[in-house]
């Protein structure tokens, strides 16, 4: 008997439902025999007449992993020698002692290494101050064990009597205090034990000299001999930087630093040497239809104009090298650090979204529209940027002092390959136009799938 093709078409669906269906009764069945087969002591226990079981017969919390942040008394043993009679067995039980604390497993090995031979150990008992405001720096620290609260001088909304107002409580496996012995200023908060404290702490002479100090034997770092194979730093002096060490400083920024809030009060230049960093842009939160049809036209190439984390504008020098790429994910859900998420506006109604302009890889920099711009270089304003490491080793070059010792010829090639960045009513206008389209996509996708649907199920077998 010859079938129809629309009648072999509704028999073979029909045939792959009954397959679905065993399929699943099978599935249901086997767990079933599973959970008959394999009982907890909690299932045989509620099966006896006049028992019944509400909670565990023991307390989880006995059987959990200790995590807490220690080190051995043999570390802080060698953490309390001079550094001069550490042997190199003291140094590599204190390597890996200190490796259980985050905060300074985030280094790199060959700055851990560094960091062993000079740190040393201390003892701090509850409300002890460990940094005040407005002192100079002279140490930095990581704290191993208790908490420590940060606080800033403010005034009292009610007496108008000045107080101290917590902004921050550091935990077990923070550190702090090298920003300011980096850029040598003065304290800008309060730091005080809550509780009894152990700390590791690196005076700032030995701070510098980890990344700032002679290379072997001489030579010169390794830092400078990398900016002289830039592209943009051809022809200026780098030598120069050997007589003013203060103005190339070299530092590792742990992953989530905020190394600059505002692109445009930023004294530096930003190239990174090792890792990555991301440029991140404050924008109004963006809604479909909040512009008009007529304004905003739908591109549908609009996914390869936004990066994959946000707006990609491409790199800010063009040394023809393919930027790497990450997996798509929605604006939203870029983490923001959190000294970044407190410059969001006060007004509570007002609703912002951060951003990534640009993933910055070895030999990038940041910093150079802007210093054409106030250079005058370049005519083009510049938008306000952040730039977040995701752990990077960062040369920082100061803009004065390059600019000072910058030829002629220096600021023609800057001209040349220098690329500015979109202004703030461009960015929000592709932010828009980027949800309007991701909205319609999803709504078009929706109605066919959905009108797809009904016209099967409508069809007759």
């Amino acid at each position: 008997m010859k079938m129809t093709p629309k009648e072999a078409r509704w028999k073979f669906i029909r045939a792959v439902r009954m397959i679905i269906m065993q399929i699943t009764l099978n599935k249901g069945t086997a767990e079933v025999e599973e959970e008959d087969q394999v009982l907890s002591f909690n299932s045989h226990i509620e099966g006896v007449d006049g028992v019944t079981m509400e909670q565990l017969t023991f307390d989880k919390k006995y059987f959990r992993a200790k995590r807490e942040t220690r080190i051995t008394q043999d570390v802080k043993n060698v953490l309390s020698v001079e550094q001069e009679d550490r042997t190199h067995a003291q140094l590599q039980l204190a390597l890996h002692g200190l490796q259980s604390i985050s905060s300074f497993a985030e280094y790199p090995l060959h700055i851990q290494e560094k960091l062993v031979r000079v740190a040393f150990f201390y003892n701090i008992p509850a409300k002890r101050v460990i940094i005040r405001e407005g002192h100079n720096a002279e140490i930095f620290y990581f704290l191993i064990t208790g908490s420590a609260a940060v606080t800033c001088a403010d005034v009292d909304r009610v007496t108008k009597e000045p107080a101290a107002k917590v902004t921050q409580v550091l935990r077990k496996g923070e550190c702090f205090g090298e920003r300011e012995l980096l850029h040598n200023i003065k304290r800008t908060h309060t730091i005080t034990a809550e509780v009894p404290c152990e700390l590791i702490a690196i005076e700032m002479e030995d701070f510098f000299d980890m990344f700032m100090g002679e290379g072997d034997h001489g030579k010169e770092m390794e830092h400078l001999k990398f900016l002289r194979i830039l592209p943009f730093l051809k022809g200026w002096p780098v030598r120069k930087l050997n007589d003013h060490p203060q103005m190339g400083l070299f530092h590792y920024f742990k992953r989530g630093t905020v190394i600059t809030k505002d692109s445009n009060q930023s004294d530096w230049l930003y190239i990174v040497k090792s890792g990555s960093c991301q440029v991140i842009k404050e924008l109004s939160e963006a809604r479909p239809g909040q512009q008009r049809r007529s304004s905003t036209s739908l591109d549908p190439n609009m996914n390869e104009k936004f990066a994959p984390n946000g707006l990609n504008v491409g790199p800010k020098i063009d040394n023809r090298r393919r930027r790497s790429s990450v997996r798509e994910q929605d604006l939203n859900s870029l983490r923001v650090p959190s000294s970044l998420d407190d410059t969001r506006s006060q007004d509570g109604d007002k609703k912002v979204v951060f951003v990534q302009l640009d993933m910055l890889l070895p030999k990038d920099v940041f910093g150079l529209p802007f210093l054409c711009c106030d250079a005058g270089i370049i005519d083009a304003r510049q938008p306000s940027l952040s730039l977040v490491s995701r752990g990077a080793e960062v040369i920082m070059l100061n803009k004065r002092f390059f600019l000072e010792h910058a030829s002629q010829y220096v600021t023609r090639h800057l001209k040349e390959i220098v690329r500015p960045y979109p202004l703030q009513e461009t960015l929000q206008k592709h932010l828009q136009a980027h949800t309007d389209w991701q909205h319609y996509k999803q709504q078009t996708l929706s109605t066919v799938v959905t009108g797809t649907r009904r016209k099967s199920v409508s069809q007759p077998p």
